[in-house]
């Protein structure tokens, strides 16, 4: 399965403006037929005020595993930014490995979840989140 914005919208994907409560979840998962796969990646939103998640392409691909915020080729447009106050969750789990842009570098983790918080009066900016789990 692929999940690709190539000359539609590179950015803005997901916006809120001004909100009591906002919760964005976006998950991208494996072949659900094979059930010897735990490839999973996906991500949680939530809090007050605004939010601008972009998301260009994520794909699941049988013994390839799965990519949240980067995959249908060569393209990555994975970020996230927020004002008001919120907490933002990243999670991955992989038959034998997970990888992120958020942690460069990390190698040997078949698993990780990172949990921030922001507060009000501060701007929350995750610049590339892009994920793999295989």
């Amino acid at each position: 399965m692929k999940d690709c914005n190539y000359g539609w919208n590179a950015s803005d994907h997901i916006t809120v403006s001004n909100a009591n409560l906002y919760k964005l979840i976006r998950t991208m998962d494996a072949d659900t037929s094979n059930a010897n796969s735990l490839d999973f990646a996906g991500l949680s939103a939530m809090g007050t005020g605004s939010a601008n998640l972009d998301c260009m392409s994520s794909e699941a691909s049988g013994n390839s595993g799965v990519r949240l915020g980067w995959g249908c080729g060569c393209y990555t447009n994975a970020d996230f930014t927020a004002t008001g106050s919120g907490q933002f969750i990243l999670q991955a789990i992989g038959d034998s490995s997970a990888t992120t842009a958020m942690a460069p570098g990390m190698t040997g983790a078949s698993s990780f979840i990172f949990i921030a918080d922001w507060t009000s009066g501060s701007t929350f900016t995750i610049p590339d989140y892009s994920t793999t789990a295989n």
